[in-house]
């Protein structure tokens, strides 16, 4: 049975950064965070978890608990990259699209059926441009990017949880940066609207995934 393709928003630098292949993990907080979690349990393969070991103070007694979390995406799952994108140009006559990225590289043409002298047929391509096509050309965001204009398909290969602290320099070359480069200030930017919870200092906890870069044929067949 063929596995559905999720998806995975990215910034135009790590959409670059994937395509070049220097991109082969990716880190995600943790929602909601688990409160007074200070260590991993267990990881359930068959459910698709991890257990975390809680604590904390209740009417001055310390008591323990267990929470489970459940991350978005599993060993094995196929991706579609999602990243800033705009129409850049657009032909009806020839029912055709093409897609700019932000992160630079190829344009992507998407070919609609209906590709006759029946102006009827475009309406798929039609139901495009009006959606998407803008007289400003302004980036669309990532999470507004439909399938089709989809470039990148990764698989993931291995999830672990853990704190964005526990970040080491081999991870930081795995997303692509050089080690000694203020990963705290890149993360901090990326988490600039929920930094109080999820900024470098409060160490959120993260999962980080593992992926390898497919074919458009391999994420639809596999």
């Amino acid at each position: 049975m063929q596995k559905k393709v999720k998806l995975l928003p990215v910034d135009a630098e790590q959409a670059k950064r994937i395509l070049e292949r220097k991109m082969t993990q990716i880190r995600r907080p943790v929602y909601p965070q688990p409160q007074g979690a200070h260590c991993v349990l267990d990881r359930d393969d068959d459910a698709h978890t991890y257990d975390l070991m809680c604590g904390g103070s209740n009417n001055g007694s310390f008591t323990d608990w267990c929470e489970t979390v459940k991350p978005r995406y599993w060993d094995g799952d196929i991706l579609a990259v999602q990243e800033p994108w705009r129409v850049a140009k657009a032909h009806r006559y020839e029912s055709n699209v093409t897609i700019e990225f932000k992160a630079g590289g190829e344009m992507k043409t998407i070919q609609f059926p209906g590709y006759c002298s029946d102006s009827h047929c475009r309406e798929e391509y039609d139901a495009f441009v009006n959606k998407w096509a803008t007289e400003d050309q302004r980036w669309i965001s990532p999470t507004a990017m439909p399938r089709e204009a989809v470039r990148t398909y990764i698989r993931v290969t291995d999830v672990f949880l853990n704190q964005i602290q526990d970040i080491t320099d081999e991870d930081i070359e795995r997303e692509g940066l050089e080690i000694g480069c203020a990963y705290d200030e890149i993360w901090n930017k990326k988490m600039r609207k929920n930094r109080s919870t999820l900024g470098w200092e409060a160490n959120p906890w993260v999962f980080e995934y593992t992926f390898e870069v497919i074919s458009k044929e391999v994420a639809e067949n596999d």
